[in-house]
């Protein structure tokens, strides 16, 4: 009796450290990149997410029509897995662009490596993959863009991202002024944000995308984004404090309107 008791004694410290550990390592301050700020396109994919609809938006009326493509799209619904591939080269990769390129296994594994470190931690400058003979992410994903979507991941990282528990709960407006306060510091420390915008149930809006930068405005912030449905054109969302929503802007595949926003790919449980 007495070796039990002992033993789970043993059990419920070795638990009671982990836990310490565990909490410790989703309470510890995440790193500032130490580089260059996020540049556009520079650092984002010159491929685009195709969208499985066509989509007849008309802002003004609010209205949007869709009907599917004839021609299937070949590459859909990898708007998370796009944004988490480039959050991961700014953190992770450093580009050399006077250095002969490799050939095309030996720059497989250099994009496996930045991958497989994934988008929750900063390398030291020193640390970071190299990748040689070309200039920046937008030039690689410009030459190699089939071996990137390859190593990006498939159309499932858009529906089993460990994050998505989030979206089914209601957010208040306490928690959409936390969140965007929160997103507002990340970037002012130099870090970029996977933000999953959605509505729901309604799933008007369910996309992933990178906030780079923000600006106060009078009434909270704007929030400059890479959109992986559209490289290379500029999107701002906005937050308006006084009704405490995020809006999205109309596009060619949404009316826009309010939605609610969180990060991801920041923790353990996003």
């Amino acid at each position: 009796m007495e070796q039990k008791q002992g033993t789970g004694s043993r059990r419920g410290l070795v638990a009671l450290f982990l836990l310490s550990l565990f909490l410790a390592g989703c309470t510890t301050p995440r790193e500032v990149a130490s580089r260059h700020p996020f540049r556009v396109p520079a650092d984002t994919l010159a491929f685009a997410n195709e969208t499985v609809w066509r989509y007849k938006v008309d802002p003004i009326a609010g209205v949007q029509e869709h009907e599917r493509k004839k021609m299937p799209p070949r590459y859909a619904l990898h708007c998370f897995a796009m944004s988490r591939i480039t959050k991961e080269f700014f953190l992770h990769a450093r580009f050399i662009p006077d250095a002969p390129p490799l050939d095309g296994d030996s720059l497989r594994r250099r994009i496996r490596q930045v991958v497989v470190r994934g988008p929750r931690h900063v390398d030291a400058d020193e640390l970071r993959v190299e990748i040689p003979g070309f200039a920046d992410l937008w030039e690689l994903s410009t030459a190699q863009p089939d071996l990137l979507k390859a190593e990006a991941g498939g159309s499932w990282r858009s529906y089993f991202q460990r994050g998505n528990w989030r979206m089914v709960l209601p957010f208040t407006a306490g928690q959409r002024g936390r969140e965007a306060s929160r997103i507002a510091d990340e970037l002012g420390r130099g870090n970029i944000a996977v933000v999953h915008l959605f509505t729901f149930p309604a799933l008007r809006m369910n996309h992933a995308l990178v906030v780079h930068a923000v600006r106060a405005t009078d009434a909270g912030w704007s929030f400059d984004a890479y959109d992986p449905n559209a490289p290379g054109e500029p999107l701002v969302i906005d937050y308006d404090a006084r009704t405490a929503h995020f809006r999205m802007p109309p596009t060619h595949y949404t009316v826009g309107g309010d939605v609610d926003a969180y990060e991801v790919y920041r923790d353990w449980f996003h």
